[in-house]
């Protein structure tokens, strides 16, 4: 995970397969002053898009290995990033669907760089405004948009999964998470997750931030309890 040093270019993810319209699209939008990362697949793309911290996510509908509904349903259980669809798919169901589904807007190809440009900086003006998306444990300081750990202002370095671990169980504070339910939740774009995998992120996890962060409860699960001990 890398995080977006303040003043830096705003750093946008492209996920599109097209070759000529991606090239073009990541020299026009480098020219406008991103910092532009391309995917040509949905797998690479969701692996980057939960990995990374990005100010938004542009997504093609039509992708190869998960196309782009799966890409941000997955994507929506666990990022709010702010993703803009853009697809040759022009019709309306098409576009209500995925509004539906967690997309903060949709264009049609071909686009004007002009609107493109002005939307996306729209989205990240209303993310920036957002409500708050930092969480707090004990002296953990747990930002959600930049998947980011601070204690007393020292970063603290996890691995994506770590993090997705760490986010479910504080989101559910208080309440005993059965193991299966955590590797299915936690498990990222790859493998899901085991039983034996789960136990070895949180040790990992009660390494990095401390052994009470995560408590076992046995023959049930883990939990983060209600009051950081």
């Amino acid at each position: 995970m890398r995080e977006q040093p303040s003043g830096a270019a705003t750093r946008l993810l492209l996920i599109e397969d097209d070759q000529r319209f991606g090239r073009a699209l990541l020299a026009a939008l480098n020219a406008q002053g991103f910092e532009v990362e391309w995917s040509q697949d949905g797998l690479r793309g969701l692996d980057l898009a939960l990995g990374h911290a990005w100010g938004a996510v542009i997504l093609d509908l039509m992708i190869p290995t998960l196309n782009g509904p799966t890409v941000l349903r997955r994507l929506r259980e666990e990022s709010q990033v702010p993703v803009l669809i853009l697809t040759a798919r022009h019709s309306l169901q098409d576009r209500v669907d995925q509004l539906d589904h967690g997309a903060d807007d949709y264009l049609t190809k071909p686009v004007e760089l002009p609107e493109l440009v002005a939307r996306l900086r729209a989205l990240i003006r209303r993310a920036a405004g957002s409500a708050n998306q930092s969480l707090t444990l004990g002296d953990l300081e747990i930002d959600l948009y930049q998947r980011l750990v601070h204690r007393q202002g020292q970063r603290i370095e996890l691995t994506s999964t770590e993090f997705r671990l760490l986010e479910h169980l504080i989101r559910n504070r208080g309440r005993t998470l059965a193991t299966a339910e955590i590797a299915k939740v936690v498990s990222g774009s790859g493998d899901l997750l085991t039983a034996a995998t789960v136990r070895a992120h949180v040790r990992n996890l009660r390494a990095k931030l401390g052994e009470s962060t995560v408590q076992t409860r046995r023959g049930y699960g883990y939990l983060i309890p209600d009051q950081a001990q």
